[in-house]
Formats: structure tokens, C-alpha cells, sequence
């Protein structure tokens, strides 16, 4: 006969046993026997007789394996870390807070890892509207993974997220005996993305034409803002194509204003240009109305007068105070199409002032007039021989088919 100085409790137990956080995986399972136990609570198991549960010191558990029974000392998974959120095709970050998202999937990542090497994890996440609060249940789950010891980036897709709603999100860790990390809460306050599943309408009068400033080998686009979309207007993103009504390609994206100037322009070749709006979700819209630049060279002749009265007796082509400096601009369509939406601008010379009714042109259907440096076309020209307010002028012309010549042209008086 032999006496135990400790007291040893065994009972029949079911699987909720389990769930307590004294309990977990088995990580370092001993069979028949041994003493490396080193934790003072354990599941004991015995074959497929059922669950035997034991509470005392490390030599009532070593006893108890001695006699053919398994233990184990595991902890629960690691809380998540490193929570980030993307778009759909899980590369595309969505911004925190509340980023705008053009995509019914959220694809939600993060680290993931656990005290006990040798596991199987896997992300769970819960995802609700902003309005509401958490519950503490899982409503999307990633695939699950082998864990040895090393960091694990997992994901998971939250799919159905419906336009124009806000959401926040946590995640936690499970493992493979159903243990569960802490939960880690994304941000949510007050949202953590925002579903804006409706795109911008289409900008307006988008017209393309050739230009003198800054320079003639290039085209100059202008068009109407956009409005009213839900998460807001990024910026307008500029597509070309060689083929009319096809074939476009993106030459410039989020454009900030209602203007640009294409520099990559290749002499005697046409381009077609529509715009597409895009909002702060990552949404685009529709192409615009297309705009046709055939290629249209642009020259500029200038020729003086001298005054012929105040007693000026030097060269009739002085340039002295009084002179009439004449300027014809003529443009070429080198395209093989036609030309149309033609608006041909150019400025006043420092030190000289605009001549009175002196803007005209072939086949020009109207002549606008700026007196703020170009911003507007607004101004109506007054006086009766000069007007020092008109600071830039724009031809609207009429279609120039391929290999035709057309000119403007306008006057200043030197200062």
C-alpha cells in the first residue's frame, strides 16, 4: 500500500469543457507516461472514451499520463494585428476613416499568429453598418492556414456591401480546436469605409482645338465641371485614340481643373478625345462627347506700320510709338479628317493695345474677347480706336477639311 499526498478528481465531461481559456490545442502531447508537464490545468483525453478532466499539480498529471492518457498545455490564438482594408481585387488600399469604395467587396486583411506553433488558423471578421453596434459574432470568415510559428497576412472578402451605406468592422483569430483571439476593432469611429456603388455623370462640351501659348505642337482641351455625386469629384482622367469612337487609350489622369494641354502630339496625325469623371470611390463615368483634333499647324505672321501722322518722318515699318503691328495666324488641317470644334486664341503683346474691330478670320463664326488674361471670354471690347483692357482673343471657326488653309488675324498699337 502506498499513500498520494494530493487529491485527484476524474469525471466525465463534454466538448463545452473545452471552451474555457485554461484549455487549448494539444501542442505538446505526451502519450504513456513522462514528465514534461508545465502547466498547472489540462485536458486530458482518453481515446474515444470520452473527455476526462483533471485539476492539481504536474505529478497528479504525470500520473494520470502515465496510465495511457494525453495532456496538453495550450494558450488561445494571438489578437489580430495590423488591420487594413482594400478594394475587390485586394491591392487597391481603401483610406481610413471612412474611405469612399467603388465595390460591393471589401477585401479585409491582417496579421494573424498564435502562442502555440504547429496550429491551423483562421480569420474571422464582423462587419456592420455604422449605425449599429457589434455583437460579437462573425458574419465572414477568410481560408484557413497552417501556422508554424511564422506571421501570417490573411484576408478576408465581406461581399454585398450596398451603395451609398457606412460600415465598421473587427477581426479575431480561431483555431482549430475553436479557440478564439481577442477581437481588434478596425477603426470605427465613425465608419471605416464608405460604399458609393453609383458613378458620376459624364462632364459636358468637352472641345479640343490647337493652340499658339504656349507653344503650336500641342492641343488644348477645356470642359464643363461635373457635380453631384455622392462620394465627390477626384478629378477627370483624359482618353485619346487615332480611331474615331474607339480604341481609347488614358493620356492624363485626375485632372484637378477644367482645362489641359496634350504635348504629345505627333504633326500630321489625327486624335479623338472623351473624358471620363471620377469620384472619390474610384467610380468613372461614361467617355464624354468625343472631341476630333485633327492636327492643325499654326503659323504666325506679324507686320508694322509706322504712324502716318504726329509728324513721324523715319521708316513706314518702324516699330515706334503709334505703330499698327498687324498679326495673321494661319492653320493648316494636316489631318486626314476633318477638323471641327476649331477655337484659335492668342494674346496681346506687352506694350501694345488692341485695335478696335480688328479681330477677323475666314469662315469664322464668332470672335470672344477676354479682359482677364485668358480665364474667361466674356468682355466686350469699348472705345473707338483702342481698347487696353482686351488681354486675349479666341476665333471659333468654322470645319476645316484636310489639306485646306484657314487664317484670323487682329491688330495692336504700341504704346
Amino acid at each position: 500500500m502506498f499513500s498520494m499526498a494530493f487529491v485527484l478528481a476524474v469525471f466525465q465531461v463534454n466538448a463545452a469543457l473545452r471552451q474555457s481559456d485554461n484549455y487549448g490545442l494539444q501542442t505538446d502531447t505526451i502519450n504513456h507516461g513522462g514528465a514534461k508537464s508545465t502547466s498547472a490545468s489540462y485536458i486530458i483525453r482518453q481515446g474515444s472514451a470520452g473527455q476526462l478532466g483533471a485539476i492539481g499539480s504536474s505529478e497528479s498529471a504525470n500520473y494520470l499520463a502515465g496510465q495511457g492518457y494525453i495532456y496538453t498545455t495550450n494558450t488561445k490564438p494571438a489578437t489580430p494585428e495590423s488591420l487594413a482594408q482594400y478594394k475587390a481585387n485586394g491591392i487597391t488600399p481603401i483610406p481610413w476613416p471612412a474611405g469612399w469604395t467603388y465595390t460591393s467587396t471589401e477585401v479585409l486583411k491582417m496579421d494573424i499568429s498564435d502562442y502555440d506553433p504547429g496550429d491551423i488558423l483562421t480569420p474571422q471578421t464582423e462587419v456592420r453598418l455604422s449605425t449599429e453596434a457589434f455583437t460579437g459574432t462573425p458574419n465572414y470568415a477568410g481560408s484557413s492556414y497552417n501556422y508554424s510559428g511564422v506571421t501570417l497576412n490573411a484576408s478576408v472578402s465581406a461581399t454585398s456591401m450596398e451603395h451609398a451605406k457606412d460600415y465598421i468592422w473587427q477581426a479575431r483569430t480561431k483555431d482549430l480546436e475553436n479557440y478564439y483571439s481577442d477581437w481588434i476593432v478596425m477603426g470605427g469611429s465613425p465608419s471605416d469605409y464608405r460604399v458609393d456603388l453609383v458613378p458620376p455623370a459624364s462632364s459636358e462640351l468637352l472641345t479640343a482645338f490647337a493652340t499658339l501659348e504656349p507653344t503650336p505642337t500641342q492641343v488644348y482641351l477645356t470642359w464643363e465641371a461635373a457635380s453631384g455625386d455622392l462620394s465627390g469629384i477626384a478629378g477627370y482622367n483624359l482618353y485619346r485614340s487615332l480611331i474615331p469612337g474607339s480604341g481609347y487609350s488614358i493620356v492624363q489622369s485626375l485632372i484637378s481643373g477644367l482645362s489641359t494641354y496634350d504635348a504629345t502630339v505627333v504633326l500630321g496625325a489625327d486624335y479623338y478625345y472623351v473624358l471620363r469623371v471620377q469620384d472619390l470611390a474610384g467610380g468613372e463615368s461614361e467617355n464624354s462627347m468625343q472631341a476630333s483634333a485633327p492636327y492643325l499647324n499654326l503659323t504666325r505672321e506679324a507686320s508694322v506700320v509706322a504712324p502716318v501722322s504726329g509728324g513721324y518722318t523715319g521708316n513706314v515699318a518702324d516699330a515706334v510709338p503709334g505703330s499698327i503691328i498687324k498679326y495673321n495666324i494661319y492653320y493648316t488641317n494636316l489631318g486626314f479628317a476633318i477638323s471641327t470644334s476649331i477655337e484659335v486664341m492668342d494674346k496681346i503683346p506687352q506694350f501694345t493695345e488692341f485695335k478696335i474691330g480688328s479681330a477677323t478670320g475666314e469662315t469664322v463664326s464668332l470672335v470672344k474677347y477676354s479682359n482677364d488674361g485668358g480665364l474667361t471670354y466674356t468682355y466686350t471690347p469699348s472705345g473707338t480706336y483702342v481698347d487696353p483692357a482686351v488681354t486675349n482673343i479666341k476665333w471659333i471657326s468654322n470645319d476645316v477639311s484636310s489639306g485646306i488653309t484657314r487664317r484670323v488675324e487682329f491688330s495692336v498699337v504700341i504704346r
